[in-house]
């Protein structure tokens, strides 16, 4: 039988290993932008996409703003974006999933 802590442990890890993966495409997504000559997106979607780990959900809601930004401005194409929507998506499906169990056990 998994304790809570247990859970916490594996949630946890489970965001971490998503949170940093999604950060290595961001530094090559931002990269692609300098080279694109936007150092200003690449720097904000850098730190954006970096820091979600650190900063939770409100890094990946800006990050998403960022990436509709860049496929409305034909910066990234359409599979590109999914892409890392889909990261993102995951990450932030994790977030809710760990908010709500904190919830439920310290009610």
């Amino acid at each position: 039988m998994t304790g809570v802590g247990e859970i916490y442990i594996m949630s946890d890890n489970i965001l971490v290993e998503k949170t940093e993966q999604f950060a290595v495409r961001m530094v090559k997504l931002s990269q692609h932008l300098w080279d694109k000559k936007q150092p200003v997106i690449a720097k904000q979607i850098l730190r954006s996409g970096t820091s979600i780990g650190a900063n939770t959900a409100k890094e990946a809601r800006e990050t998403l703003y960022w990436l509709k930004l860049l496929i409305k401005t034909d910066y990234i194409d359409k599979n590109m974006y999914e892409s890392l929507y889909k990261d993102l998506d995951q990450i932030l499906a994790i977030l809710t999933s760990s908010i709500k169990t904190t919830e439920k056990h310290t009610a």
